[in-house]
């Protein structure tokens, strides 16, 4: 965050220091901005702005990238669904990336948990009607029968 905060603003000077120059959820997940508060998320951050002082845009926006493609859900968009039709609130997400579809459920402290993975071969087929969206795994003989998996969006369109 604080490479995205250099990249963006550039040296933190000391005016900016005295007012809320940044949002911290506009920089970082909800998993982080719901455990501490936005002050001391704004001191934290802070902080790490200054240590990157002097680090042009473009060198802070490459850290930054390279930092990113380290983390171990880099490249996969997630989409809130939820596990049962009138579930009240979505507890899952679909996380499609390169090589198939993730299916992770939200922990209590907003963290993700795997619950089951799917290569693009592994798949027979997707189907999205209205608010149902289904995976059907690829069968192979001899082996144990793989169930579809049924999940529900908040929307369809």
């Amino acid at each position: 965050a604080a490479l995205a905060l250099q990249a963006e603003i550039g040296d933190l000077r000391s005016d900016m220091v005295r007012q809320k120059y940044f949002l911290p959820e506009d920089f970082l997940p909800s998993m982080v901005t719901h455990r501490l508060s936005n002050e001391e998320l704004h001191n934290r951050l802070t902080t790490l702005h200054t240590a990157h002082t002097g680090l042009n845009h473009r060198k802070a926006e490459t850290k930054f990238v390279e930092l990113a493609r380290e983390l171990q859900e880099y490249g996969i968009h997630f989409y809130l669904v939820r596990a049962e039709k009138h579930e009240p609130e979505p507890s899952m997400y679909i996380g499609v990336y390169l090589a198939g579809i993730l299916l992770t459920k939200t922990m209590r402290d907003n963290e993700r948990q795997k619950v089951a993975r799917f290569s693009w071969q592994g798949i027979a087929n997707l189907l999205f009607k209205k608010r149902q969206f289904t995976i059907i795994p690829r069968q192979k003989p001899g082996h144990k029968h793989i169930a579809n998996v049924v999940l529900w969006t908040s929307h369809y369109k």
